[in-house]
């Protein structure tokens, strides 16, 4: 669960007994997030970890999202894209929530340190946005597309997709718990990563290509969805990466 990342906030003991008692943990809390309190402003330091801990309960909701995202290719039934569609008008009202929250944050107020927290943030929200709206707009939409052409990826194309889209999974995982400590090691690993991934997305498209050549029905009747699932887990891959490297900037 991303939301480990919390206990690893670096938080003073006030800091904390703060946090829980303007922002306690509240059963059936608003699904777009909660609304953060304004006289926490005042105070950058207990703002900003007001922030990072809404941020990391929006971080939780993407990456389910996202590792709900190949599940509609896999299955014709209607509503596997309806509940990750619905998720995302979630993160979207958290997205909006909170940057607007940051950007009143006085900058006058701020530390060097606090302003490069808060543009890794900002960068952070951004980032775990976009991946969203990948989701949402070009994996939802090519799950849909799939079943409107009736056609099946084939059992090798399959076995590559799932395995590319669990390495960034484990990717997007680590960018965030590195979001959340403020861990450079672990921001660094996620970097390390990112060629791995870029080459094993290289080498799955390759051989998608090779089955095409060989004339496998399947792959040349999903050869469209395929790669263009496959170019969208990249760019959510990058996404990942920027994430990390915020952290190795802040």
């Amino acid at each position: 669960n991303l939301g480990v990342a919390l206990a690893l906030l670096p938080f003073t003991a006030a800091l904390a007994r703060g946090l829980a008692r303007l922002l306690p943990d509240r059963p059936g809390a608003d699904a777009g997030g909660r609304p953060l309190p304004a006289e926490a402003l005042e105070t950058p330091a207990l703002a900003l970890a007001l922030a990072a801990r809404e941020a990391l309960r929006l971080a939780d909701r993407v990456a389910a999202m996202f590792a709900q995202a190949l599940s509609p290719f896999t299955t014709d039934a209607l509503d596997g894209t309806d509940a990750v569609e619905a998720a995302d008008d979630a993160v979207d009202r958290m997205y909006r929530r909170l940057k607007r929250y940051l950007t009143q944050l006085a900058e006058e107020r701020l530390t060097e340190a606090q302003r490069r927290r808060q543009f890794a943030a900002l960068r952070a929200l951004d980032n775990l946005e976009n991946i969203g709206d990948i989701v949402v707009r070009n994996l939802m939409e090519l799950a849909k597309k799939r079943r409107r052409l009736r056609v099946h990826f084939s059992p090798a194309g399959l076995q590559e997709l799932t395995e590319l889209h669990a390495a960034i999974r484990q990717n997007l995982e680590r960018a965030v718990a590195a979001f959340g400590a403020h861990d450079r090691a672990l921001a660094q690993e996620v970097v390390a990563r990112k060629l791995e991934i870029r080459h094993r997305a290289q080498r799955y498209r390759q051989a998608h290509i090779d089955r095409l050549h060989a004339g496998y029905p399947e792959s040349l009747a999903t050869s469209e969805v395929h790669l263009d699932v496959l170019t969208n887990l990249q760019r959510i891959s990058a996404h990942v990466t920027a994430i990390a490297y915020d952290v190795l900037d802040a």
